[in-house]
């Protein structure tokens, strides 16, 4: 898990990520809540995304800047994961 920490953000900025191998992240936001973001529904809606189906991949989800990323190319948008994350 991979830790950020700068208060001077908004809510929606991912502090930390840890995914899982049924293709959800667990986020802890700039706001201290904690969610669970199913990978697996943005895939199937968007086949840009498609790479993230092999998990070895997925797995290596990481923070940069307020959002979460694999690589250069992958990303989703923070307010994205907030707006669409499940409180745990």
């Amino acid at each position: 898990m991979q830790e950020r920490n700068n208060h001077t953000n908004p809510a929606w900025v991912v502090k930390t990520v840890k995914p899982h191998d049924d293709f959800t992240l667990e986020l802890l936001f700039n706001d201290n809540s904690r969610r669970i973001f199913d990978v697996s529904e943005y895939i199937k809606a968007r086949p840009a995304m498609s790479a993230l189906r092999d998990k070895s991949l997925f797995m290596r989800a990481h923070v940069v800047g307020p959002t979460v990323a694999w690589n250069d190319d992958l990303d989703i948008s923070p307010e994205y994961l907030y707006a669409q994350s499940c409180m745990v």
